[in-house]
């Protein structure tokens, strides 16, 4: 199983692929526009894919959990519909090229303060 952990600060990769952390520094022009900020919620998501495509297919039989704390989860479901073209193209891609690859896919709620603890701890520290 390869789960993700994202929103707009980043994202954390941990699974059989290896395990990978990006954190972004979003400018204030972005943290204080909704409309910006929820975009760049998309832009992480397609960095997301991007890192999984770089780490190698996935193995056979493979399941994806996507954890966020945004509406994104609505979204990538197909609960919700969005008006910005950006999201829709993302959404897009996602469900014809990155769906496939994956036994299943699970997108799920994920309380803010998780994702934030994920993007802090080191590599290292999750590990058993």
């Amino acid at each position: 199983m390869i789960t993700v952990y994202f929103n707009e600060r980043g994202f954390r990769i941990e699974g059989s692929l290896g395990e990978v952390k990006r954190v972004y520094d979003a400018p204030e022009s972005v943290e204080y526009d909704a409309m910006a900020l929820y975009e760049f919620r998309w832009f992480v998501f397609n960095g997301v894919l991007d890192q999984l495509k770089d780490l190698g297919g996935p193995p056979s039989g493979e399941e994806l959990v996507l954890y966020t704390d945004s509406r994104l989860v609505e979204e990538l479901k197909g609960d919700v519909k969005t008006d910005s073209k950006f999201a829709s193209a993302s959404r897009l891609y996602y469900i014809s090229h990155d769906l496939p690859r994956f036994r299943r896919v699970r997108v799920e709620k994920c309380p803010t303060t998780t994702i934030r603890s994920k993007l802090h701890d080191s590599l290292s520290d999750s590990r058993p």
